[in-house]
């Protein structure tokens, strides 16, 4: 965490060195004005001064399009971004592509194929309206789980 500032408390870490990056490519007014803040808390959150209220936080992680967590430092990773997304989808396209030329079962890879076509939209979905489509991305993944658990059996005792 960052020295104590106005108001007491540390301006999380994340939440400096993302608000640095984006003073490198816009002004305080903008980035005051973007996030309903002032100019002179984004001032000294930039330096490290300052602890951000809860709504504060949301704020900010809207503008970042980060979770609150990754703001606060309680996770490592932002959020599930569509292009890591996309790639994601490649390696199991491909990985379907390669069950298919093996075992041939074309329904099972059609269902594959269409849940994750349902994540990635779930997923930037989620940027938007990150805590309700969160829930809906991990129950799509448990049963994407489910059915590649199913897969990689049938796979084995075959």
């Amino acid at each position: 965490m960052a020295p104590k500032g106005r108001g007491g408390g540390e301006t999380p870490k994340n939440l400096v060195r993302l608000v640095r990056e984006a003073l490198a490519n816009s002004s305080q007014s903008a980035i005051a004005r973007e996030t309903g803040l002032t100019q002179s808390a984004i001032g000294r959150y930039s330096k490290g001064e300052g602890e951000p209220s809860q709504s504060t936080l949301e704020k900010l992680a809207k503008y970042f399009n980060v979770s609150v967590p990754y703001l606060r430092g309680e996770v490592e990773e932002t959020l599930f971004t569509s292009d890591r997304a996309g790639d994601c989808v490649e390696r199991i396209s491909y990985n379907n592509m390669k069950l298919y030329e093996k075992y041939g079962n074309e329904s099972e890879i059609i269902e594959n194929m269409t849940l994750c076509l349902e994540l990635m939209n779930i997923i930037n979905e989620t940027q938007k309206n990150e805590a309700e489509k969160a829930k809906k991305a991990a129950a799509t993944l448990e049963r994407f789980a489910e059915i590649l658990n199913t897969n990689s059996e049938k796979a084995t005792s075959d």
